[in-house]
This record gives structure tokens, sequence and C-alpha cells, in this order.
């Protein structure tokens, strides 16, 4: 099994129901937050804080994707996570809740370099039944310098707005060292 580290996060939480949908209607498919990390290592695992509207039908699932990035916008899918969630069992709590999504092992990231995690899921568009990614809002300060929150809108990526960022926990899988076995005859 392999050893997580944390890297990159933004914990922060701000008011209930406070976020952004994602699969909402078709100019709103997924979800992206821009993150630089700090470490050149495989992508482990990312924790997103997600909250649920509505009733989504059983047996559809929420995943997350790192992407590539082009001029500060989500570029080509790189990976996919191999964890899914059944969309329905996201809280409906109006705080949301921290959802792991893990990756395999073999997709390094670059130490500064840019990636956004892409929020996706199969869930049936609808307005009323949906899940938010949740942000934290700053007042005159972005909570996350390094990436910006933004959505699909038919491929266009517009930033969901200023002074907030989605709360994310970025981990990396720590390399294995090789220590030799040296007997003593």
């Amino acid at each position: 099994m392999p050893t997580y580290i944390l890297d990159q996060k933004l914990e922060t939480y701000d008011d209930p129901w406070d976020g952004h949908p994602f699969r909402r209607d078709a100019s709103r498919l997924m979800n992206s937050q821009g993150f630089r990390p700090s470490v050149s290592a495989d992508i482990g695992k990312v924790a997103v804080r997600m909250a649920r509207s509505g009733t989504i039908a059983a047996g559809k699932k929420v995943w997350l994707e790192i992407w590539s990035d082009n001029a500060g916008k989500p570029n080509a899918k790189i990976v996919e996570s191999t964890t899914k969630k059944e969309a329905n069992d996201i809280t409906n709590d109006t705080h949301g809740d921290w959802y792991e999504f893990e990756f395999a092992a073999g997709t390094p990231l670059v130490a500064g370099t840019t990636y956004h995690i892409i929020y996706n899921g199969d869930y049936a568009l609808d307005l009323g039944n949906k899940i938010y990614s949740c942000w934290d809002y700053q007042v005159g300060a972005d909570p996350y310098p390094y990436g910006d929150p933004r959505y699909d809108n038919y491929g266009a990526w517009p930033s969901v707005g200023s002074n907030r960022d989605f709360c994310f926990k970025e981990y990396y899988i720590e390399p294995l060292t090789f220590i030799p076995k040296i007997t003593i005859i």
C-alpha cells in the first residue's frame, strides 16, 4: 500500500451551500480547480469537499480527473481516479463533506507546473438534483493563489468568480527509497 503525503490544500469552507454545481445543465458539465504541486512525484489521491442537492438516480457515479493546463484553463485529461463514488451517497448536509479519490500509481506530476482537478460524473443533467463543489470565499483575497476555480461552459472554462477557490487536498505517493540489505559475515 502506498504512503500518501499531503502537498497542496485549501481546507477552509465558507458558508452552507456555498459552492458551484456540476452536471447541472449542458453549460455546467464539469468543475475545475487549478493547483500547483510543490513536489515532483506520482499523484496519489485528492480529497474534495462536496454536497448534494436533491436525489440522484441509483448507480450513478462521481469521480475526479487530473488535466493539464493551457493559459490557466484545463487543457486535456491526464488521468482519471480509480475511485468512483455513488452520487447519491454524497451528503445533502448544507456544510458538505470530504471525499477521497485515489489515482493509480505511475502518473507523475511536475513541481511548479499547474494542473487541474476536474469534478465529473455520469448522472443526469438536472437543475434540482445536483452536486456542488464547495468553496472558500474571502473578501479581497484569493484563498489559493496557484489556480482558479472554473466550470466547463461548452469548452470555454470561464472563472467561477474572484476571491474563491474550491476546497481540496492533493496528496502525492511517497517515492520508494531503496535501502540495500547488507549482510556481514
